[in-house]
C-alpha cells in the first residue's frame, strides 16, 4: 500500500510543528520516516542537526509506554545518558533537575507500575530531553489519557519547549491539541498522503492550554483549519 506520495516538507529549527490528517492517512509513517526508523522507498531526507546526521541526536516518543519496568523513574530518565557513557554522578545531577521540573521528585525512586498514566508520560518526555537531542518526534503521546491529564501534560510540553527550544514534530488526531501547542499545523491529505496545506498559528505565547481554547482567536483558527481538514476526512471514508 502506498502511504505517502510526492511529499515535500521543511521543518524549521526550534519550531513546534503539528501534523494532522484523516485516520490512516500515514501521519505515523511520515513521522517514523523522518525519525529514521523506516527508510523511504524513494526521495531524500536532509537533517541539519548540530551533530550531523547521527540518529542518536533524535528523540522519539511513541504512543506506547516505553519505560523499562525494572528501572525506577530516575534510572529510566537517565538511560540515554548512561548509554552515552556519561558518569553516574553527572547524569544523576542532570536528570534530577528535569524530574523536579515536571513535579516527579517525590516519585523518582518509584517503578513504572507505581505511577499514573500521566506520570509515566512525563517521565518518557523528560527521558527524551535528558540526552539533549536536536529534534524530538512525538507520535500521539497523549492518546488514551483523560482530558484533565492531557491538559496538564500539554502545559508541561509547552513549558519544557519554551525552556529548551527544541525542534518538536508532533503528530496528533486532535486538531484542538495541534492548535494549542504548535507554531504551524500541517494538514495531510487522504491516502496516498501528501501535504495538502499549512496553517500558521498566530496565537500569542506563552499560552495557557486551557484558557486559549476560550478565546475568539482560537475558535476562528479552529474553524478555518477544520474546514480544510474535514474535506480530507470525508474523502478518506470513501476510499
Amino acid at each position: 500500500m502506498e502511504a505517502l506520495k510526492n511529499l515535500n516538507l521543511e521543518i524549521k529549527r526550534q519550531e513546534f510543528l503539528a501534523i494532522v490528517g484523516p485516520s490512516g492517512c500515514g501521519k505515523s509513517t511520515l513521522l517514523n520516516v523522518l525519525a529514521g526508523l523506516y527508510p523511504p522507498d524513494s526521495g531524500t531526507i536532509a537533517r541539519d542537526m548540530a551533530n550531523g546526521n547521527d540518529l542518536r541526536n533524535i528523540g522519539h516518543i511513541s504512543q506506547a509506554d516505553t519505560l523499562l519496568p525494572w528501572r525506577t523513574v530516575v534510572q529510566n530518565v537517565e538511560l540515554g545518558l548512561e548509554l552515552r557513557g556519561v558518569s553516574r554522578r553527572k547524569r544523576r545531577s542532570m536528570v534530577e533537575k528535569l524530574i523536579e521540573q515536571v513535579d516527579l521528585s517525590q516519585f523518582k525512586n518509584s517503578y513504572p507500575f507505581e505511577l499514573s498514566g500521566g506520570m509515566k508520560k512525563r517521565a518518557i518526555i523528560i527521558r527524551a530531553l535528558a540526552y539533549d537531542p536536536d529534534i524530538i518526534f512525538m507520535d500521539e503521546p497523549f492518546v488514551g489519557l483523560d482530558v484533565q491529564t492531557r491538559d496538564l501534560l500539554e502545559e508541561d510540553i509547552l513549558k519544557l519547549w519554551h525552556e529548551t527550544r527544541k525542534t518538536i514534530v508532533f503528530v496528533t488526531h486532535d486538531l484542538a491539541e495541534a492548535i494549542t501547542l504548535a507554531d504551524r499545523v500541517i494538514i495531510m491529505s487522504s491516502r496516498p498522503s501528501t501535504v495538502k496545506s499549512e496553517h500558521i498559528i498566530d496565537l500569542p505565547r506563552p499560552r495557557s492550554t486551557v484558557a486559549i481554547k476560550f478565546t475568539k482567536e482560537f475558535t476562528e483558527t479552529y474553524k478555518k483549519i477544520w474546514d480544510d481538514l474535514s474535506a480530507e476526512v470525508k474523502k478518506s471514508r470513501n476510499l
